[in-house]
Formats: C-alpha cells, structure tokens, sequence
C-alpha cells in the first residue's frame, strides 16, 4: 500500500510540475504576443470564448486576434470608403487585392513571365494592385493573410478583393485539413474522429502557445510533404474527401467574405481561372477529377447567391479560337504564359469595368 501511495505521488508531483511548466510558458507566450499586437485581448484568450487567435506569418510575427462578437456585426455603407486626407494623392485609385496560388503569384514562364494581377494594372494606371498570392497555397492561408492585413491600421484597404482558388484546393486532402477541421462535416475517408481530437481542439481554444507550435508543425508537414497516417498517396480519392476539401474553401471563403463587409469593402468577388486540362476531354482523367469542379460550382453558385456578389469564371468568356489555341496561354510547366496571363487580365478587366 506504501510502494502504491509513493507511485501516485510521483505521478501528482510530475504532473502538477508539467502543468505549472505550460502554465509559465503560456504565461510568457501571451506576454510576448501582448507586447508585439498590442492586443490586450490576446490576454483572454480561451476565457473569453469569442475571442479567436491564428498564426499569419510566424516569420514576420503577425498574427490574427478578433472578437468574433465584433465581427459579426456588419454595418454597410453604399458608399465607397474614402481614403485618409494625407493620401490625396490615392483618392483616384482603385485598390485591387488578388489571392491565390502559382497561377496568380505568376513568374512561372521565364524570361517573359509576367502575372495577371501585373498584366491588369498595365490595363488601367487607375489600379493599384496587391498581389498576395504564392506558389502552393489554399484558402487556409489566404483567410490569414487578408485577415491580418484588413486589421492593419496604416493599410489602404482595398475596393476590391480578387479571390481565386479552386484547384489548389485539393492540397487539404493531400495534408489533411487543418484550420477547419472541427467545423467540417464532410470527414476525409482516412480520417477517423478520435477522442484525442477533441482534446486537441479543447488545448487549442485555450493555449495560445499550443497554436504557435501546431502552426510550426503544420508547415514542416507542408515543406517535407509529410501527410496523415492513414493515407495512400496513390490510392483513388473518394467523394467525401473532395467534398471536405471544397467544405473547407467554402468555409474560408465565407468568412473572407464576413471580413471584407465588416470593413465596408463590398465588392468580394470569386474567380475560376481557365486551365488547360479543363478544355479537353475528360479521356484520361479519374472520376474525382472530373468531379471536383462540379463541387467547385456547386459551393461557389451557394456563396455567391448568400452573399450576392460577383463570379467570374473565365472559361466563358474564351471563344473558339481560344479553346482551339489553348496552348498559347500556357507554357510547358502548365502555367499561365504571357499571353495567358494577358488573357485573364482582360476578362477580369472586361468584367469589373461593365
């Protein structure tokens, strides 16, 4: 009975000092992000339930503290927002920001390569663009990116907001779903929700060291290509997970949605780029493949008809000759030539000026 009482003392005694180690680490975490935010919120994290916390740019230490409660409540004004006096010189100006992954980061070409979001502001010297794309991103980045920079103060915010993922989502699938995975319906066939995914969730919602270090997981699995245990890299994927991979952008894409109204910018709008694949026949392509735009369309036709704004898919607006040459607007890496570039650039220009 003595050598039982030792053991459960030992057992106390290391949990209670494992538990006042996190309790100090946490204690410095929050600290830390008070004094780098500004935030005070950042202090309440997890007692107070509406306040959230992501990790943008660990790198640039910029991070994303909001009372969900503020959020939610969206005034509309019909007008434009005016931009600061001292910055008469940008009244004139259409501030354009575009998201999105290679196709719209551009430079993939060579020595002409070129973007579109570039290609567009050549159309009009009216536009200032901002260009937040990068090469092998999903919306789950792009949410934290434009939450980040819609909360900065010395930032004009942008007139519009260009959203164009589609098929990078599919990404979520390969690494498995991260920033949504609670709210997800649709589970990833290999996925199996554990009891310990509850109790990640109920550390994540409370220690805002735990988000850093899962942030910093989350990209060595993306930089080493590390995926779930349970998934077969060449096994055929099923419906559940492409539906759980658009669940997820349409998720991502409605809140970027809530965010640009909550700022008053009101003109959010969707974008599919045309790619080469999608012109031809569907001889050679798997089921899901050929099914994955139709969930595509499916959640974009639902986002735009809740929230009324615009979608500009621009494979509409490519004419015979375009679709007989649709080679000329790609190079051989399967990205947007200078002409391909060139060509979404005035779609996207023909639709936002009509």
């Amino acid at each position: 009975m003595k050598k039982y009482f030792t053991k459960l003392q030992t057992v106390f005694f290391i949990t209670l000092i494992s538990f006042a180690y996190i309790f100090f680490f946490e204690i410095i975490t929050r600290t830390s992000l008070f004094f780098i935010t500004s935030n005070k919120s950042i202090l309440f994290y997890g007692i107070n339930k509406n306040i959230s916390f992501e990790v943008s740019d660990l790198t640039e230490l910029e991070f994303t503290i909001d009372d969900i409660n503020k959020l939610n409540k969206i005034t509309i004004d019909n007008k434009k927002p005016e931009l600061d006096k001292n910055k008469k010189s940008l009244k004139t100006k259409i501030v354009i920001w575009t998201f999105g992954a290679s196709m719209t980061y551009g430079y993939s070409c060579g020595e002409d390569s070129s973007s579109w979001p570039e290609e567009l502001s050549l159309m009009d010297n009216s536009f200032e663009i901002v260009n937040f794309a990068f090469p092998s991103i999903y919306s789950d980045y792009s949410i934290k990116i434009l939450s980040q920079n819609l909360n900065k103060k010395d930032i004009i915010k942008p007139n519009y907001i260009l959203w164009s993922h589609k098929d990078e989502e599919k990404i979520s699938i390969y690494t498995g779903i991260q920033r949504n995975k609670h709210k997800i319906k649709n589970k990833m066939s290999y996925t199996k929700n554990h009891l310990s995914l509850k109790i990640a969730k109920t550390i994540e919602t409370n220690l805002t060291s735990y988000v850093i270090l899962q942030h910093m997981i989350d990209r060595m699995k993306k930089k080493y290509n590390i995926y779930p245990k349970g998934f077969d890299e060449d096994k055929a994927v099923k419906d559940e997970d492409n539906l759980a991979a658009i669940e997820n952008y349409a998720i991502n894409t409605q809140e970027g949605i809530d965010r640009a109204k909550s700022k008053n910018i009101e003109d959010f709008i969707i974008i599919s780029l045309f790619d080469k694949f999608s012109l031809k026949p569907d001889q050679g392509k798997t089921n899901q493949e050929i099914k994955f735009p139709e969930f595509y369309y499916s959640a974009v036709n639902k986002l735009t008809s809740k929230n009324n704004i615009k979608f500009i898919d621009t494979v509409t607006s490519l004419d015979k000759d375009d679709k007989d040459n649709i080679d000329q607007y790609f190079c051989k890496n399967e990205h947007f030539s200078l002409l391909g570039n060139q060509k979404i650039a005035k779609i996207i220009y023909n639709n936002i000026i009509n």
